[in-house]
């Protein structure tokens, strides 16, 4: 009698032991769907540009004074940037999108080319091939689950400026400016369309020591906008061509800086 009785207890606690385990596998399967298969912190100093390749084979670099996060996962990539600018050739991946964050927004793709870059609480985007869904960090929350209607889908040639208080309308740009300033100092170029001249300054500043200032409590200046395409290793060009393309001087400090101030 009593191993009959004993029977049915070792069944519930070999049930209970099956339980525990599925727990167990389940807990142990869901930390390691949230953990990321890669992770790096990258970074660039003045001047500095850097190139490398993700295990997915996507193609990235960065831009002087840039400063990004990369984690990959088994069902979606992830970058956060949260200064400077990069450029993406993004491995095809139907299974696993690839999302760019940054404090203003972020960016959606599934395999394309193009360049995202946060200066001046703004975010610019700019598609050189493919297509990208952009959505302001107002309508796109940390959650994973992206909102029905992104602020922009952008296809090859097309740009996005926004944030500040502004979202901006899509633009023209030539696909092959995309990321022209990949070369650096020995053949990169910085490309300007109708760019407010703070970005402008702050643009060249990743390159320059000890750089461009502009005139405090000028409030002229912060509405100037500049366009035009200037090669990184001749500052000079673009200092001399300034004054000639908009209404201000530029004088040389004792500190060896540049000051850009109205005319």
């Amino acid at each position: 009698a009593r191993e009959r009785q004993g029977a049915p207890r070792r069944s519930v606690l070999g049930l209970m032991g099956v339980a525990a385990l599925t727990l167990g596998l389940g807990a142990a399967g869901r930390w390691l769907w949230l953990r990321p298969t890669f992770a790096q912190a990258l970074a660039t100093g003045q001047g500095e540009i850097q190139r490398l390749r993700l295990p997915d084979g996507t193609e990235l670099a960065l831009d002087a004074q840039t400063r990004v996060r990369v984690a990959l996962y088994r069902q979606r990539r992830e970058l956060h940037l949260e200064r400077g600018e990069i450029h993406l050739q993004v491995a095809p991946d139907a299974d696993s999108p690839l999302t760019v964050f940054t404090a203003q927004g972020r960016v959606r793709v599934l395999g394309t080319r193009f360049s995202v870059a946060v200066r001046q609480a703004h975010m610019h985007v700019a598609v050189a091939q493919g297509r990208v869904a952009v959505w302001a960090q107002a309508d796109a929350p940390a959650a994973q689950v992206e909102p029905s209607a992104p602020l922009a889908e952008l296809g090859a040639g097309q740009q996005l400026r926004f944030g500040a208080g502004h979202s901006g309308q899509p633009q023209p740009i030539d696909a092959a400016e995309v990321g022209a300033w990949q070369g650096g100092m020995e053949g990169g170029w910085l490309v300007f369309h109708a760019m407010p001249l703070p970005e402008v300054v702050e643009r060249w500043n990743g390159y320059l020591r000890p750089g461009l200032r502009l005139a405090g409590n000028a409030q002229r200046l912060q509405a100037l906008r500049l366009t035009g395409s200037f090669p990184i290793r001749d500052p000079g060009a673009f200092l001399a061509s300034l004054p000639r393309t908009l209404p201000v001087r530029v004088q040389r400090q004792g500190d060896g800086a540049w000051l850009i101030a109205p005319r």
